[in-house]
């Protein structure tokens, strides 16, 4: 089954070319039930979305979301309008090849999320274990500003990274970690939060990660 995805300009594939090499061969090396943020249910996604209303018609973003189980969980659940963005060819191939013919209800985007530019706004922008791989303030930077152009005015955020007391590296890369307090004054004044909690996650080989996982809502 061949799909069709958008890809970001030569120039912005150029700029993300080093990253995107690692995580191809991330993807490419490991199966999915290997890597350390596999989540074969996303309950506490799931559970925050419903927490915000959101409804089955609106329109939702996953970014970093390549190989997630989420976008058919919501597509069960009877959303529609789903948006799946991830810098890996390679890891949103294998989610396509696993739906079969429920990939052709879901738009496909590989490309950098610091690099993202689309013209349509979303009701929802929802990322878990992205966000801390932005190390650099600059990026860190444009990822809020891209989210706070993309998320319409009351539309919601939703973003999990590893707290305070998770770890340091994931896949051998540095992360950024936060504080629900960091977190949210991170993305002021575009975004208000709503909740934020500390929870742990158990990796495939056992090993716990303490998450920070904050819902915001986009200011007029």
């Amino acid at each position: 089954m061949v799909l069709r995805v958008h890809l970001l300009s030569i120039e912005q594939s150029e700029a993300m070319s080093a990253t995107k090499e690692y995580w191809e061969e991330i993807y490419s090396s490991k199966k999915l039930e290997e890597v350390g943020w596999y989540q074969p249910n996303p309950g506490v996604s799931l559970e925050i979305i419903e927490s915000l209303g959101v409804p089955e018609d609106a329109a939702v973003i996953d970014v970093g979301g390549g190989d997630s189980h989420l976008c058919e969980f919501l597509l069960e659940l009877g959303y529609r309008d789903i948006t799946v963005l991830d810098i890996s060819r390679n890891a949103i191939e294998r989610a396509q090849n696993r739906l079969e013919e429920l990939a052709e209800r879901v738009k496909w985007v590989i490309g950098d999320v610091t690099e993202y530019h689309h013209e349509r706004q979303f009701d929802l922008w929802h990322d878990r274990a992205t966000f801390h791989f932005m190390r650099e303030v600059s990026d860190v930077e444009k990822y809020v500003a891209i989210a706070a152009r993309t998320v319409k005015a009351g539309g919601h955020l939703i973003v999990g990274t590893f707290s305070e007391r998770g770890p340091e590296f994931c896949s051998g890369i540095p992360v950024t970690r936060y504080s629900i307090k960091k977190l949210a004054n991170t993305f002021l004044p575009y975004f208000t939060l709503i909740e934020g909690q500390n929870l742990d996650h158990v990796t495939p080989a056992g090993i716990k990660q303490n998450y920070t996982f904050c819902s915001f809502e986009r200011n007029n």
